[in-house]
């Protein structure tokens, strides 16, 4: 099954390695290094749209044990001609592991799947975690949209993602709000959380 948006993995594939240098300009952001000091050392992390792959390296330097998974071949070939690292190249659906993970990181990934797969996507997560790990990332708000650059995004916002979370028995959530521009330089509403599984 692959219910990742054409148009978005196509914007990706054509624009890997501009997309991939802006990224690493920008550098380490707050929220992965909050996730990152709740781990056990040498935790199992999945980088759950790793896009480049430049936060599975910063966690692999970290000393976790990061398996990185994205839809887009086109930045996937970045992640390993960058950084070294072996992509699994699927949607958010493919993944069907359980109790694997100490932690699972989704950096700007999540607002590009389809809004009716979220539930099913967060149901994932939980499954695929071990009790007590680690759930965290950002995603952009708003309504089902498409940005200038063709990218689509799901219409989601922090009380009906928190919903979805704890509907899926996480706890401890931790939501914020932030507004700040991604690669189209425009400024949107974005949500900042971290959960537990229970």
């Amino acid at each position: 099954m692959n219910n990742a948006d054409s148009k978005t993995i196509a914007f990706y594939d054509r624009d890997a390695e501009t997309y991939a240098q802006s990224a690493i300009d920008h550098g380490v952001r707050d929220s992965l290094a909050r996730f990152q000091a709740g781990l056990p050392r040498n935790a199992r992390v999945l980088d759950y749209g790793c896009g480049a792959g430049q936060e599975s390296a910063w966690l692999a330097k970290q000393g976790h044990v990061v398996d990185a998974m994205d839809a887009s071949p086109g930045l996937a070939a970045e992640a390993k001609r960058r950084f070294g690292i072996d992509v699994i190249v699927a949607d958010f659906l493919a993944l069907n592991a359980r109790d694997a993970y100490d932690g699972v990181w989704a950096g700007a990934s999540l607002h590009h799947a389809q809004t009716d797969d979220l539930p099913e996507i967060i149901t994932r997560v939980a499954t695929a975690l071990k009790p007590g790990g680690v759930f965290a990332g950002i995603l952009k708000a708003g309504e089902d949209r498409r940005d200038s650059l063709g990218r689509f995004y799901c219409g989601i916002d922090a009380a009906r993602f928190r919903a979805m979370l704890e509907a899926a028995a996480f706890t401890h959530l931790d939501m914020r709000d932030s507004v700040g521009s991604g690669y189209d330089q425009v400024d949107t509403p974005w949500i900042i959380f971290a959960a537990r599984k229970a």
